[in-house]
């Protein structure tokens, strides 16, 4: 397969001049090349351009009126769809190639491409187009930015193969309801957009296709960015809006059928494909929030969106642009207050202190605590600054649900629920009881709720300044629970009660506030406790690992369990027979008798600890 494959491997994304060299040689750079063989260049972190160029004027450069061919098409992936779910999707597992992941992937924030191969080359630009809007169709994740037949890509760091012997097959496609022919491309040449009616042959008799624009008035006006044309027949009232939360919302309040000028009530034909028979509709969301969605029901062109989707697809334009399209077209102004200007800079300097590298001296069993979750803080805080209150109180509160906070993170909503519980104990978020929540937002959380039969309503979130004397605070804190071998799995009501008290459990789990522990948590936290002692009383010290094998549990999933109350309780049972952990060295390893593999950390009484200590001091 022919395309642009640059000589020189990076190993991270090329910035800056380095970008602009890449952009300038690659259209000198053609290669015919195997699937397999590419794959492998992109790990070496070389990038490609899946086209070739022809020369102009005996030079090739890398702009559209110079692409010559195609059979590679690369979707960009950085929003929507995790690469597990990339992995297990239908669609990409028959027709995808390989996957691979971008320079900026990480467990938290999924980036990566889906490159297919066609089963020939195509040498109409509007072929490309065609073929390109049949994936996006397919997998409307991709970022539809990146749509341009002479797109570079950057190399990566891991490929995962899907199948190198899968084809698109290309007059497959380019046949299908809604796609250009051969015949109708080559005719149609000049044309800026496919023809609007169309001629489909029967045995019995012709039926014609009629353009799918005479049942929505506005989409023209849409595509060609008609801001004034669209203003007219809108006549949307000037509006003040004070962020993106409120912005999102007041468009996707706006009537869908008033916006594409659709006149009927009933089902239409889909705007974004010709077809006999109507297959969209337009309905208000089931979710409570009186956002209207698009939907069409097609098997071969399913789509669903809000308007803010809607634009995207029909300007073939990123998510920012269509807000500000949007923003246009309804006459929004954003409005900055003063106290908003003062939360932003609250959020970063937040941000930046994470960020200083002498945090670690400063603070270092905070630093301990948090550096594997600090780019979690850093996604939240971003997430604060679109959902900023326009009103007088200078509290930053935010709240969303926990399966959206997980999916800002690309976590479980488990795993989220105990990040933002260690959060709320180590006071970096503050979360408001029922007392301190805003009337107006607590019936609608109870309303929403009692709706859906749910056991936990939304929570209410507050970030501090991170000061000195919060800090210190938090510092003296995290020593606390790294003593008391305290995990993300410590992290859960019970948890938090057997560690820093009832107080501490109320304020982190305010909805489970003076909730009762169960009796199996007890009855086995006591079994934890009795072997524990036992072994340290008997033996001088333990581990958890020998103190988990000696509990005998008889049911399903008995081992994850005694693994996470026994962190639930360690902390517990530390400070009531004044206990210590310490890893072990060479010394300590000898005095103990302890002729197991490596220097794990171990349970003692302190004061046999500090006998052993001061022994060794006094024989060295």
């Amino acid at each position: 397969m022919k395309l642009l494959l640059d000589e020189q491997g990076y190993t991270q994304k090329p910035q800056g001049i380095e970008a602009g060299k890449i952009s300038n040689r690659i259209a000198n750079c053609e290669v015919d090349i195997t699937l397999d063989e590419l794959a492998t260049e992109i790990v070496k972190g070389k990038s490609f351009l899946p086209a070739t160029l022809k020369s102009i004027d005996g030079i090739k450069k890398r702009r559209k009126e110079h692409w010559l061919s195609q059979q590679v098409i690369a979707l960009d992936i950085d929003d929507g769809l995790s690469l597990d779910e990339a992995l297990f999707n239908t669609f990409i597992k028959d027709n995808a190639a390989f996957i691979y992941t971008s320079f900026s992937h990480s467990p938290s924030k999924h980036k990566f491409r889906i490159v297919f191969a066609l089963d020939k080359p195509v040498t109409h630009y509007e072929h490309f187009e065609r073929i390109w809007s049949y994936l996006f169709t397919h997998l409307p994740y991709a970022d539809s930015a990146c749509r341009d037949g002479v797109r570079l890509f950057y190399g990566g760091r891991e490929v995962h193969t899907i199948n190198m012997s899968n084809r698109v097959p290309v007059d497959s496609v380019l046949s299908k309801k809604g796609f250009w022919s051969d015949t109708e491309l080559i005719s149609n040449m000049s044309a800026q957009n496919p023809p609007s009616v169309h001629t489909i042959e029967s045995p019995k008799k012709q039926l014609s296709v009629i353009s799918n624009h005479q049942y929505a008035n506005n989409v023209d006006d849409i595509r060609e960015r008609n801001i004034d044309a669209l203003r007219f027949n809108l006549q949307p009232l000037k509006v003040d809006l004070y962020n993106m939360n409120e912005v999102h919302d007041y468009l996707k309040r706006q009537d869908l059928r008033e916006f594409l000028g659709i006149n009927t009530s009933s089902g239409f034909c889909d705007i974004f494909h010709d077809e006999l028979n109507p297959s969209a509709s337009i309905f208000m969301s089931s979710q409570g929030s009186e956002h209207y969605l698009y939907k069409c029901h097609s098997e071969s062109y399913p789509f669903c969106g809000t308007i803010i989707q809607i634009v995207e697809r029909l300007l073939r334009c990123s998510n920012v642009e269509a807000e500000n399209f949007l923003m246009s077209v309804y006459n929004i102004d954003l409005i900055e207050t003063e106290l908003q200007k003062h939360m932003k800079r609250t959020l970063d300097s937040n941000k930046r202190l994470l960020m200083s590298l002498e945090l670690e001296q400063l603070y270092p069993y905070f630093f301990k605590v948090i550096k594997p979750y600090r780019e979690d803080l850093y996604i939240l805080f971003d997430l604060v600054k679109e959902y900023l209150p326009s009103g007088d109180d200078p509290e930053i509160m935010f709240y969303h649900s926990l399966r959206s906070i997980a999916k800002q993170l690309n976590i479980s909503p488990d795993s989220a629920n105990r990040r933002m519980g260690l959060f709320v104990l180590l006071e970096l978020f503050l979360k408001y009881d029922e007392d301190n929540i805003p009337p107006e937002l607590m019936k609608k959380f109870t309303q929403w709720q009692n709706q859906n039969k749910y056991k936990y309503r939304n929570s209410v979130y507050g970030v501090p300044s991170y000061s000195y004397d919060l800090l210190s605070v938090i510092d003296l804190k995290c020593k606390k629970y790294l003593d008391n071998g305290m995990t993300l799995k410590s992290i859960s009501y019970e948890g938090i009660y057997r560690n820093f008290g009832l107080e501490e459990a109320n304020r982190v789990f305010p909805q489970d506030a003076n909730k009762e522990i169960n009796k199996l948590n007890e009855d086995v936290s006591l079994q934890l406790e009795k072997v524990m002692l036992h072994h340290i009383e008997t033996y001088g010290f333990t581990t958890e690992q020998l103190v988990l094998e000696d509990v005998k549990l008889y049911f399903s999933g008995q081992q994850q369990y005694k693994s996470s109350q026994l962190k639930r309780c360690l902390g517990e049972i530390i400070e009531k027979y004044c206990l210590c952990r310490k890893r072990l060295d060479k010394p300590l390893k000898e005095k103990l008798g302890f002729i197991g593999n490596g220097y794990p950390i171990v349970m003692m009484f302190q004061h046999d600890l500090q006998r052993l200590t001061e022994h060794h001091a006094i024989s060295a």
